[in-house]
């Protein structure tokens, strides 16, 4: 996926929040950030644990990515199956990502997106809520 149309668009600052349910997994984030808006969609960057972090979302799709010391490319694409690639020091891997509903909401104080995702062989159904709000 592809998402290099911001055209200059400024950075707005933001809080995210994200939320996971599934598999086991309960988490409930924060974090201070920047937001860029362009036709469709937009990328928030921040932090997890010191490593940059990207979120890219319009109709349709989405894209986290996490660099630094843990790597992590996860693509979402509604009712397809894509790969997620994740990665520690020397150590690497994958596992696919059936990616059942994604839903954009977005308001001129920010975003919301949820995602219905089934992860690994064993089709683990997670749930996430993405909140990106506007300072």
């Amino acid at each position: 996926m592809c998402y290099n149309d911001f055209n200059g668009q400024r950075e707005t600052p933001c809080t995210v929040k994200i939320k996971t349910y599934g598999g086991g997994l309960d988490s409930d984030i924060s974090a201070e950030g920047t937001c860029k808006t362009f036709n469709g969609g937009a990328m928030v960057n921040y932090l997890t644990d010191g490593d940059k972090t990207e979120f890219f979302f319009k109709a349709g799709s989405a894209e986290y990515i996490r660099s630094g010391l843990q790597l992590i490319r996860m693509p979402f694409k509604e009712g397809e199956t894509t790969l997620c690639e994740i990665g520690y020091g020397n150590m690497k891997g994958s596992f696919e990502v059936l990616t059942r509903k994604i839903e954009i909401l977005s308001a001129v104080h920010g975003h919301r997106v949820r995602l219905e995702y089934e992860s690994g062989q064993d089709g683990e159904k997670v749930e996430l809520s993405f909140t990106v709000i506007y300072k």
